[in-house]
């Protein structure tokens, strides 16, 4: 006769409970830049649900495509952290003061700017180890966003007000494309053919062919428009503004603004929930993230977090996510 073994059912229901959290709740993270944190939120309870320590000053944070591993620039330290399952698992080594971080596609690479050393620092995301460093990027490389697709990188450069386009496949610069009053962050739409480059010194967002490099179009933004972020199914584009303290929603189709969410503080960054329900917004000078519905465009929620949040990323499915209450705060 079978032992019976009760245990076994209590394990495969904690199991399944964590598989149906995973599907259920993806996990935001936000860097604290003045607190050397990160925080996690919970996006079912709007809270925060852990805080690591990082580095000194963290500024971005990039996710791999498979939810397990997340990279956090600390510019203080010349470093980034890499953090799997609420846990620092490696440091690795920069150029001085990284800021922007991305990811390839396919998860294989993480390409960091150093802000102050004009390089890009490409990281194996898999092996956890530096395997180059690219020059030649001209006065304060600062944000970098990949390209759909996986072959181009696109960095803007503020000491040049420049859009610098990298070839991912070679590592050479193949073009630099100029950015009226300072370039800040860059999104790609999800078709990959079009560019939007945040302007924040002249307050308009600068569309490029991706093709061609070529200028198409600028839209008016708010004041200081810092990034730019789009929904899941492209329609939409979100740019938050650190000035004017809100976001302007941007129709893709029609490539025109229409309306601005105040948040209540300097919006720097921003990120959409997978199932396009909710945006995460990172309101520095609030020392906290709006929570905007993307149904009726309204804030339904603000979220403490540590001090100065900053960068700002999304998992779909988040590792570690048993665990008692309260642990890890």
């Amino acid at each position: 006769m079978r032992a019976h073994r009760p245990w076994l059912a209590v394990v495969a229901l904690a199991l399944a409970s964590v598989s149906r959290l995973a599907a259920a709740e993806p996990w935001v993270y936000v860097a604290n830049n003045q607190s050397d944190t990160l925080s996690i939120i919970s996006t079912a309870s709007d809270e925060v649900i852990f805080t690591v320590r990082v580095g000194r000053e963290p500024h971005e944070v990039a996710i791999a495509p498979n939810g397990e591993t997340v990279f956090v620039s600390n510019a203080e330290d010349d470093t980034v952290s890499v953090i799997q399952s609420r846990i620092v698992v490696a440091t690795l080594p920069t150029g001085r003061f990284p800021h922007g971080v991305a990811l390839t596609p396919d998860g294989e690479r993480a390409y960091v700017t150093n802000f102050l050393a004009d390089s890009v620092t490409v990281l194996d995301a898999r092996a956890l180890r530096v395997i180059d460093t690219l020059s030649g990027f001209r006065s304060r490389p600062r944000n970098i966003t990949i390209s759909p697709d996986g072959t181009r990188a696109y960095v803007t450069t503020m000491g040049t007000s420049s859009l610098t386009v990298l070839d991912l496949t070679s590592h050479e610069i193949v073009s630099r494309v100029p950015i009226p009053q300072v370039g800040d962050g860059a999104g790609v739409t999800r078709d990959g053919r079009t560019i939007y480059v945040a302007s924040r010194g002249g307050n308009a967002v600068h569309l490029l062919d991706a093709r061609t490099l070529g200028h198409r179009r600028t839209l008016s933004a708010g004041l200081g428009p810092n990034r730019v972020v789009f929904t899941p199914d492209g329609r939409l584009a979100l740019v938050p503004n650190m000035s004017s303290w809100n976001v302007t929603f941007v129709d893709t189709a029609t490539e025109s603004a229409l309306q601005s969410v105040h948040v209540g503080g300097a919006a720097v960054n921003a990120v959409v929930t997978p199932d396009a329900a909710k945006a995460y917004t990172t309101v520095f000078s609030a020392n906290g993230v709006a929570v905007i519905d993307l149904g009726t465009r309204k804030v339904v929620a603000r979220i403490p977090t540590g001090r100065g949040p900053d960068g700002i990323a999304v998992a779909e499915r988040p590792l570690g996510l048993a665990h008692a209450p309260g642990d890890g705060r």
